[in-house]
């Protein structure tokens, strides 16, 4: 896992993750999962029902501070654009899917001392989620996506800004299917 990313919550099966703190702090904590946690009554990290009907699952959650490679200064068009470009290959490495969507995130006008940008949201947040129905395959288990999105603070894991924007989520069109 790249270190520059903060593992959130992960339901790996009996695997330990890692949280890492800005202080150097790292905190290892062991999940159990099941494929099917509704069979067992084990709560999902996170449950998003789609507007197209799917209902997605995340396996596990990662974030980062979206400003992290700046030291001083303030942010430009191109490293935001940098920053947003970057997004996708980060959630291959981390998740190691293929596909990967990003919501698009609001940029907010700043001034300081008389010099003026714009701003993303502080945190990047991404997950890898399941929908434990195939989208194009019958002979498949599941499907599967990675989602990134940009928001002010950490807390809730979805703000009341994203929400809506994942919901509407085409997941037939853009998730892949998997048999393991």
């Amino acid at each position: 896992m790249p270190r520059d990313w903060w593992i959130v919550a992960s339901p790996a099966s009996g695997d330990e993750f890692e949280r890492e703190c800005s202080a150097h702090i790292t905190v290892h904590i062991t999940l159990v999962h099941s494929e099917f946690p509704e069979a067992i009554g084990e709560k999902n990290v996170l449950t998003i029902e789609l507007a197209d009907g799917h209902s997605i699952h995340a396996q596990r959650i990662a974030a980062q501070l979206t400003y992290r490679r700046l030291i001083e200064g303030i942010p430009t068009d191109r490293l935001n654009e940098e920053i947003v470009n970057d997004v996708e290959e980060l959630c291959k490495r981390v998740f190691f899917l293929e596909r990967c969507i990003i919501i698009p995130p609001t940029l907010s006008p700043r001034e300081f001392r008389g010099k003026s940008w714009r701003e993303l949201p502080r945190v990047l947040i991404a997950g890898s989620f399941r929908c434990f129905k195939p989208v194009r395959h019958a002979g498949h288990v599941y499907s599967a996506l990675a989602v990134a999105w940009f928001q002010s603070s950490l807390e809730p894991l979805v703000s009341e800004q994203v929400l809506p924007l994942i919901q509407k989520l085409d997941w037939a069109r853009h998730a892949e299917d998997f048999t393991d």
